[in-house]
């Protein structure tokens, strides 16, 4: 039997559409590999996902943002491991790359 892993809440790939990313309610990054149709890692996070958004600073990155809205982090989709954990304390923390890395 499988396991629920909550709602799907944000969709992203990366610019040349080779990666997928997925997130849900539980705090579920699925990452799969587009050119192959496989899954390449799933993550669990402490916190429900909100949105995502690839990042360009790495080529598996993702920047997810919990539905606390002054927290942002960077994974590493195909290691699993968090690269960057950025809190701020203004309470909405916009979306863009170059707003998050200013705080």
């Amino acid at each position: 039997m499988c396991e629920f892993l909550g709602l799907l809440t944000s969709l992203s790939s990366d610019e040349d559409q080779n990666w997928m990313c997925t997130s849900t309610s539980k705090g579920i990054l699925n990452c799969w590999d587009l050119r192959f149709g496989i899954p390449v890692n799933t993550i669990k996070t402490d916190t429900p996902i909100r949105k995502l958004k690839s990042s360009s600073l790495h080529p598996w990155g993702v920047f997810s943002c919990p539905r606390y809205q002054n927290e942002a982090s960077l994974w590493n989709l195909e290691t699993g491991i968090l690269l960057i954990l950025q809190i701020s304390r203004s309470s909405i923390i916009k979306f863009e790359l170059n707003i998050i890395l200013t705080f």
